[in-house]
Order: C-alpha cells, then sequence, then structure tokens
C-alpha cells in the first residue's frame, strides 16, 4: 500500500508542475498518450494490495486501484446465490465482481468471461495468483451476437472501459462468441445470476442469449451508449428483449449511470 501511496504522491506532483509548465491541455495531452496514471510510479510490474477485505494485483499505467477499490459498484452487495445457481460475470475485467462473489460464494461456481486479453491475465492474476480461487471459471472471449471476430478499441489508462464502438487509436481485434454457446461449450445448464457490464454490447449479447435467459434467475446490467445509439435508445432495446423472456423489470438512473435489474417472473 505504501507503494501505492508512492505513486500517487508522485503523479499529483507530476500533474501540478506540469499545469505549471505547459499548460492543462497540454499536460492532459502528455498523460493521455503516455498512459500516465496513479500507479505509474510504482517501478513495478504490479504492487498486490489488500484493501476492503479485496486483495488484488494493481498494475502500473492503469486504473485499477480505482476500478477494484474505489468505484461504487452497487450491484455487488445486491447479488444473492442460491446453493444450486452459477453467478456469471459477462465483462469481468480485472474481478471486481467474480473476486467478491467467489469470495462470499466459495461452494458455488463462477464463470467470468473477458474479452481483452490484458485484462484477461490481470483478471487471471487475481483469481489464481493472488487469492487461489478454485471455484471461477475463466473465459477470455468476447461476447456478442453471432460467432465472429470483432474490433476492440481500448481508452486510454481507463481499460475496463475498451469498447468495440467508441473508436480510439488503439484498436485490438478480439474473437466473439454467443454467451449461448459459451455456457454450451462449458456444459452449464444450472440456474444462473448474470452481471453484464460490456459497454454498449449489451442489446447484441442478449439476441444472442435465449437460451441462457431460459435459466437466468435475475440478472444485473450496466447500460451504455454506443456511435449508433443514445443511453436511452440502447435501455429500451434491452428491456423489450427481457420483458420477453418473463423478466420484472427495474431501472436505475443516478447521475449519468443507467442500470438494470431483471428479476424472472415465477410461473
Amino acid at each position: 500500500m505504501l507503494l501505492y501511496k508512492f505513486s500517487y504522491l508522485c503523479y499529483i506532483l507530476a500533474r501540478v508542475t506540469l499545469r505549471i509548465l505547459v499548460g492543462k491541455k497540454k499536460r492532459n495531452e502528455f498523460f493521455l498518450k503516455k498512459l500516465i496514471s496513479p500507479s505509474s510510479f510504482i517501478m513495478k510490474e504490479y504492487i498486490v494490495i489488500s484493501k476492503n477485505n479485496i486483495k488484488a494485483a494493481i498494475r502500473k499505467n492503469t486504473m485499477d486501484y480505482q476500478t477494484l477499490f474505489t468505484k461504487n459498484e452497487e450491484f455487488i452487495s445486491e447479488i444473492k446465490l442460491n446453493s444450486d445457481e452459477v453467478f456469471v460475470d459477462v465483462g469481468a475485467n480485472v474481478g471486481v465482481y467474480t473476486l467478491q462473489i467467489a469470495l462470499k460464494y466459495p461452494n458455488n461456481k463462477i464463470i467470468a468471461i473477458e474479452a481483452h486479453p490484458n485484462e484477461f491475465n490481470a483478471l487471471k492474476r487475481n483469481i489464481i495468483d493472488v487469492n487461489n480461487l478454485e471455484n471461477v471459471i475463466l473465459v477470455n472471449i468476447g461476447v456478442f451476437s453471432k460467432k465472429d471476430e470483432l474490433v476492440l478499441y481500448e481508452q486510454g489508462v481507463w481499460t475496463a472501459a475498451s469498447s468495440i464502438f467508441l473508436k480510439s487509436e488503439k484498436p485490438i481485434k478480439i474473437p466473439c462468441n454467443t454467451l449461448d454457446n459459451i455456457l454450451q461449450k462449458l456444459k452449464n445448464e444450472q440456474k444462473m445470476v448474470i452481471k453484464m457490464d460490456i459497454e454498449g454490447s449489451e442489446y447484441d449479447t442478449l439476441l444472442g442469449a435465449s437460451k441462457t435467459l431460459q435459466n437466468c434467475e435475475k440478472i444485473f446490467i450496466e447500460i451504455h451508449q454506443t456511435d449508433e445509439v443514445s443511453k436511452e435508445e440502447n435501455l429500451d432495446r434491452v428491456k423489450e428483449i427481457l420483458e420477453q423472456n418473463n423478466f420484472e423489470l427495474e431501472i436505475r438512473k443516478k447521475g449519468v449511470g443507467v442500470r438494470v435489474i431483471g428479476t424472472k417472473i415465477k410461473k
């Protein structure tokens, strides 16, 4: 933790100094180009930090610390599993949800799906190397409406925000498949609770998840805008699919955030 605090202090000093020397705009452009973040001065590839009952690796030049320890992920406290249910984390990133749910429910199976290869490697390190969790299945693939190869665009130091819709100067190609196909390959037929945070691909993923939704008891979705549709338009499309699959919906809007909680209606 001391190494991170030292790095953060160096980061603040660098921001203040460069703003005085070259101005705010040029400083921000420089930080963005060089991927300078609060963890850039730790002098190691990563350090392991324990905080808030979470133990995880914080990588240099990323916002892992903010993602894992300071973001308010309100869904986490609401995700509850019965003994026979599987938690499916779609867009697991470095393990914000997977870590806490796997530790809370050590006897339940957790499936964590992450598309970005670097984020997946960080996720794998947090799950296996740092925490030695044996109830988590890790899957490195993108989730979409069909089997395909898509371009994922990185968003600077905010690696959790990589998207196939928001263009940037850092594209990478990733394999994709439907959620139905991914879970069928894993031979998962248990009831599921799903969390989905995939930067605009929510609708397309649900299109390829008809069988999955039949076995899903509850679903938590973060709604994002794309380069083609607004957040509200994307919300309407997601709502339509979930309602067609017999989910009762709760819509939460806080600031710019839009979240959907779907609970399967009992017949």
